[in-house]
């Protein structure tokens, strides 16, 4: 770790011909993609016959079996999707792979509700149900149960989770509360990404994909077995990705990506009531930064362009232990550590988390399962001129317990989960999280559910000890009188408390038949003592060199209000080959701050998901070794954040000359040659990035 204050970096100058060019070349391959499928498509739908296929996989499960898939992110125990009393959508990896989507993040689209914004091209924001932003402070993110949400910003780097998609299982994707069993942060979401056990990936696989922008994405992964009790496998990622063009620029955004990553998963049949299962993963990336730094000079803003590095990994173990048919219990343990080195800041973080939980059933009628875990995370950081923590170093400890009770009230008819979480942190203290859900059975049709549960968000380290230089307010303008520049920066403090969420939810799941489903989720969402800035005294500073005066802005918890809407989903398999995905989802915010002068907070935090989002896809499997897919993804505009509501479109066609080898060509974002989806406003900015058109050849060959 590097101690001291980093130098600001020198702007970078780029000549433009060759970008032209490039530009020109990128949107010429594209649209010749996107035509020559649209060309193809009427001809192929109208001479192709059904196909059949003699192995069935879990492209061909019909929907009902897709209903059947048994789940664990709702209760943390074996249930079937169509009886999860929640807001829950399964990304499969069927799901991932015909949809063509090359980064993990970019798959979390496929699920209603989600708000999933590209900053740049290696950063995101993902939210669900609001409060959207480079670190969604409250959505839980798992692999394999292994947390990756940060305590120092309250959020996940997305950059840091390129894992191998073709490794995934499954993603359950939970919209709502899931604190009762999974603990604070929990508040608008958990996402549990699943990966395959290694039982399941014999045999070798090497990916090659080319692209204007994913220039270069290459593969390998090969599992085998130890004995006829152990297998075993190991993979690799390396990703190159080109930079995004700046918005109304005629230059790029110098955000390029380079990452690697490798590891290794081993699952064991110790005995006939034990197994075990470890993992080993390592990366290693670099990736660009456009970053706008406020100074006390005219123009009063300086753009940087910085070259940042991350390095991290982790070692996760789990055992499980069969008592009975419904009954195990199971000890899991990880360790995390990574080191990122950017301009804007240094952090070095270690994690220790072990976790314990035991299900057995009680009677005739009732499931029990509770557990017992502990965290203890350790960081060290290093400041920038812009960024400053008061302490270069903090231990964290988290104590947690949980406890929930699923009652069969009547057979087959009603169900009852009540439980909760209790936790002791270092920030807040002791924190308690209920929550009951009711499950109504009519038919094997239908299902309907209710819930009602309390959520916390406890305070980031940066919000209880950060001091970030926000804006600067020129002499005599319009909010600044003064003769001097005013310098804007936001300050954490310790009386910042947790975030609070009553959440009241109802839903519909219909299944008439095993050609059409529908999926329903309505809520009403009571937000109390959300973050916001308030404003301080402005004080003169002393300085001979930049005379000037500077306003604090203090992180408070003074927000409050309520958001309602409504999320939804339908499958239908029109004919043997055209499956139809449909989702929507509608959002609507009302924050307030009550006796408050600064209300931008508020205005910014209601404004930073859309009000209404939709997706449609099309899939096709024209011939027995040919899949076509069609998705048509719509996002409304952002209100205060400049943000245009877009239309775009995605499309894939695959071809496999034989069952071990695949070739795909795929187009992104076809019908614009640049669109913006997001800009930070707040924590630090990044100049305005235009998420560009692109396309490519991907080959993948099993052996």
């Amino acid at each position: 770790m590097r101690s001291g204050v980093k130098p600001g970096n020198q702007v970078r100058i780029r000549t433009l011909t060759f970008n032209r060019w490039m530009g020109w070349r990128s949107d010429a391959i594209a649209w010749f993609v996107s035509i020559a499928i649209a060309l193809w498509l009427p001809m192929s739908v109208i001479a192709v016959p059904q196909p059949e296929r003699d192995e069935p996989d879990l492209a061909n499960l019909s929907l009902e079996d897709l209903m059947n898939i048994e789940i664990t992110s709702v209760s943390k125990q074996p249930e079937r999707l169509s009886d999860a009393a929640a807001a829950i959508y399964v990304i499969t990896s069927e799901d991932i792979r015909r949809s063509g989507v090359t980064t993990l993040p970019e798959a979390l689209r496929l699920a209603p509700g989600m708000h999933v914004a590209r900053i740049d091209s290696n950063k995101w924001a993902i939210s669900a149900r609001g409060f959207n932003d480079r670190f969604t402070n409250k959505l839980l993110v798992l692999i394999d149960g292994r947390t990756v949400y940060t305590p120092f910003f309250s959020g996940v780097y997305w950059d840091a989770q390129d894992i191998m998609l073709e490794n995934i299982d499954r993603i359950e994707v939970i919209r709502g509360p899931g604190a009762a069993l999974w603990g604070a942060n929990a508040v608008n979401g958990v996402i549990n990404i699943i990966t395959k056990d290694s039982r399941d990936t014999q045999g070798g696989m090497v990916t090659q994909l080319f692209g204007m922008e994913d220039q270069s994405i290459s593969q390998f992964r090969y599992g085998g077995a130890i004995s006829d009790n152990a297998f075993y496998r190991v993979y690799g990622r390396f990703l190159e990705h080109d930079e995004f063009a700046q918005y109304r620029r005629d230059y790029e955004a110098v955000d390029d990506w380079r990452s690697a990553r490798g590891g290794a998963r081993f699952d064991i049949d110790a005995s006939d009531a034990d197994s075990l299962m470890f993992q080993l993963e390592l990366y290693d990336e670099s990736f660009g930064s456009m970053e706008i730094d406020p100074i006390l000079t005219a123009p009063w803003w300086r753009t940087i362009y910085s070259r940042d590095t991350a390095r991290g990994g982790f070692l996760l173990g789990r055992w499980t232990h069969q008592l009975g048919e419904d009954s195990d219990y199971t000890l899991k343990l990880f360790y995390d550590r990574y080191d990122r080195n950017m301009y804007i800041y240094d952090e070095a973080r270690d994690t220790v988390d072990i976790d314990f939980q035991h299900r057995f059933p009680w009677g005739d009628a009732q499931e029990w399962i509770w557990g017992l875990g502990y965290r203890f995370t350790t960081d060290e950081v290093v400041n920038s001129p812009s960024y400053r923590v008061s302490t270069m170093s903090s231990d964290d400890h988290l104590f947690s317990a949980f406890l929930q009770d699923k009652i069969e009230l009547v057979p087959d008819r009603w169900t009852l989960t009540l439980g909760s979480r209790f936790e002791r942190n270092d920030f807040t203290g002791f924190e308690v999280q209920p929550s009951a859900r009711l499950m109504w059975s009519p038919s094997d049709e239908h299902r309907v559910w209710t819930s009602i549960s309390r959520a916390v968000r406890t305070p980031s380290r940066a919000e209880s000890s950060a001091q970030v230089d926000l804006e600067t307010e020129p002499p005599f303008s319009a909010n600044n009188p003064l003769p001097v520049p005013i310098l804007a920066y936001g300050q954490g403090s310790d009386a910042f408390g947790s975030e609070e969420l009553l959440a009241y939810e109802l839903g519909y799941r219909w299944l008439p038949r095993d050609e059409f489903y529908f999926d329903l989720a309505l809520f009403y969402h009571d937000y109390t003592h959300i973050r916001n800035g308030e404003l301080g005294v402005v004080e003169s500073v002393n300085d001979p060199l930049t005379p000037h005066a500077e306003l604090p802005i203090w992180i408070d918890n003074n927000i409050r209000g309520e958001s309602y809407g409504a999320e939804a989903a339908a499958t239908w398999q029109a004919l043997d080959w055209w499956t139809i995905n449909l989702t929507y989802s509608a959002l609507k915010m009302n924050l307030r701050v009550p006796n408050a002068v600064y209300q931008d907070v508020s205005v910014l935090e209601q404004n930073s998901s859309p009000r209404h989002q939709a997706s449609l896809r099309n899939s096709f499997t024209l011939y027995d070794n040919v899949d076509l897919d069609l998705w048509l993804r719509y996002s409304g505009e952002l209100m205060g954040f400049k943000i245009a509501s877009y239309l775009e479109a995605d499309a894939r066609v695959a071809w496999r000359p034989t069952d071990d080898l695949e070739i795909a060509i795929g187009g992104q974002n076809l019908l614009h040659a640049n669109h913006r989806e997001f800009r930070l406003y707040n924590t630090y900015s990044f100049g305005p990035t235009s998420i560009e058109r692109q396309a490519y050849v991907k080959v993948t060959w099993k052996f």
